[in-house]
């Protein structure tokens, strides 16, 4: 099964008379010898020239076909990484980068603004998911973790003062306006949301303003953090990998306690889940 553009993909692919020349094949007979660069592209160029001979056209920029290359469609694939959520983390190891700030100057740090047409999509990525988690609120689901009740709290001011309530129909743009500053200061995660507040963030132990310390975030403790039910698939396969952990052989008692420990964490957090939407 794939998804509707590869099938479509695929279907044009079908229809082209030379379609093997898209892919690389060995120039000799080596085992680890692949199509140089610039016959890649060449390549890329023909399978453009019989796309369009099929009816398939690529748009022409300035009145002249377009010169494909292999760095395109790589760039392209990290803009698309950057965008999402933690996503120059990983566009940082997909790319085999030494930091995330090189991974960021691949991304878009040029004078052409690239980076900025990132932070601009990410602003309103960020303002969807809190208007998508505000419509949560409004449907009855409830947040829990530490930072769950001053979530609510928020999402309950907003709807009080928009009077946003069945029956009634508030302008969307109101909506976003009211919602905007919880966008700045939302970081999306798998087992929970950081409303992140630099004085009261757990993982800024050290000091420091520079945004959340994902890898030292502690969701179940700290007040920045709200967990919803959308975080429980997360939770429930961090149980399952202690549970596993806990069944493996030869572990010691210092290592078992600490496994169980983190599976009553675990277990805590889901059972606030529950009860927060019971």
């Amino acid at each position: 099964m794939v998804i509707k553009p590869v099938a479509e993909a695929i279907a044009v692919l079908e229809r082209l008379p030379h379609r093997e020349a898209l892919f690389c094949r060995p120039v000799t007979r080596g085992r680890y010898t692949t199509v140089s660069a610039n016959r890649m592209n060449e390549n890329l160029n023909d399978f453009r020239a019989q796309c369009t001979r099929i009816g398939f056209p690529v748009p022409d920029v300035d009145g002249e076909p377009w010169n494909l290359t292999t760095r395109q469609f790589r760039r392209t694939v990290a803009w698309h990484i950057a965008h999402r959520p933690y996503g120059t983390v990983a566009g940082m190891i997909q790319y085999k980068h030494l930091s995330v700030a090189m991974f960021e100057g691949y991304a878009g740090t040029s004078a052409s603004g690239f980076r900025a047409e990132v932070a601009a999509e990410e602003a309103l990525a960020r303002l969807a998911d809190v208007v998508e988690r505000y419509e949560d609120f409004k449907a009855g689901v409830r947040s829990s973790a530490p930072g769950g009740a001053r979530t609510d709290n928020e999402f309950a001011r907003v709807q009080e003062e928009l009077q946003d309530f069945p029956g009634r129909v508030v302008d969307e743009r109101r909506v976003h306006a009211m919602l905007k500053t919880s966008a700045r200061t939302l970081h999306i995660g798998t087992l929970n949301d950081c409303y992140y507040q630099p004085e009261t963030a757990l993982c800024r132990v050290a000091g420091g303003d520079d945004g959340p310390m994902l890898n030292n975030c502690r969701p179940d403790r700290c007040t920045n953090s709200t967990i919803t039910a959308r975080h429980r698939p997360g939770w429930e396969s961090a149980r399952g990998g202690t549970e596993r952990a806990l069944a493996f052989v030869g572990l010691s008692d210092l290592q078992r306690t600490a496994l169980r420990e983190h599976l009553s964490d675990i277990d805590k957090a889901l059972e606030g889940v529950e009860h927060a939407n019971e």
